[in-house]
């Protein structure tokens, strides 16, 4: 192979050869075929790969090891994706589940709060009823004690908002 340079991209090789890029560059990396790397690149050995693929025993042998590794994936690693593509399933659904536990879990704890903090205000507006005779000195003595006792800041409010963030409509 006189003025044929001795070592060609993969590219060059397969317009050299009419085989795939994918093919050569596959055989390259089961060291079936001669390259150098130069910086990222890889440049095959152009008399080196002729004679490998047109070697009459070359087709029956990269077919058979074609062969065996198909069965390698299909017997090793399908299975083991098809595992983990389960798992990853069930993790999705457990986060699912848990998930909604937990919104459950913060719904139920709001009604508390929500239950608790009316005792709280019924008790304040108890100490404000005798304290003060009119509903107007009430208020203002609540007021000054810094409660909200007559007021509508609840939880419930808070428990809306929460629901909204986490339950969109």
């Amino acid at each position: 192979m006189s003025g044929t340079p001795l070592f060609v991209t993969v590219h060059e090789l397969s317009e050299r050869t009419g085989l795939p890029v994918s093919f050569l560059n596959t055989e390259a990396e089961a060291g079936r075929l001669t390259t150098r790397k130069i910086g990222r690149r890889t440049f095959f050995d152009v008399e080196a790969a002729v004679l490998t693929l047109t070697d009459p025993n070359a087709i029956e042998r990269l077919t058979a090891e074609r062969d065996k590794e198909r069965t390698l994936v299909q017997t090793l690693y399908l299975p083991e994706i098809e595992r983990l593509q389960c798992n990853l399933d069930k993790e999705e659904s457990t986060s699912s589940f848990l998930r909604e536990m937990l919104y459950d879990e913060v719904k139920q704890i709001n009604s508390w709060l929500d239950e608790m903090q009316e005792q709280r205000d019924e008790a304040r507006r108890e100490v404000c009823a005798l304290e003060a005779d009119t509903i107007e000195d009430q208020r203002e003595y609540a007021k000054q004690r810094g409660w909200d006792c007559f007021g509508t800041n609840t939880c419930k409010e808070a428990q809306h908002d929460l629901e909204a963030d986490t339950h969109p409509s």
